[in-house]
């Protein structure tokens, strides 16, 4: 498998591997790397719990395990990002 997300000639997010489709689970084997990804189309799954969702992601993630129980290594970092928790009335930034 191999996805990209391109921006203006530039890809944001790159996501390659395997998965394998067993009856019990869903082995995986994927790395996930972003550059200056937008986050903020992502505000509207937040919904209650977190919502205002805005900024950039770079990562480099490495992704094992299941889908039941996956495991991840690796970074994300928050670039110019912020997102409200709505049921504590505050919000965050990371510039």
């Amino acid at each position: 498998m191999n996805i990209n997300v391109v921006k203006e000639n530039n890809i944001t997010l790159d996501l390659r591997g395997k998965f394998k489709i067993e009856d019990y689970d869903f082995p995986i084997d994927l790395d996930l790397k972003s550059k200056n990804f937008n986050i903020s189309p992502f505000s509207a799954i937040g919904k209650d719990v977190l919502n205002n969702i805005e900024g950039l992601f770079n990562s480099n993630i490495k992704i094992s395990g299941t889908l039941k129980k996956p495991e991840l290594k690796g970074f994300i970092q928050a670039y110019k990002s912020s997102f409200d928790v709505p049921y504590l009335g505050i919000g965050f930034s990371f510039l």
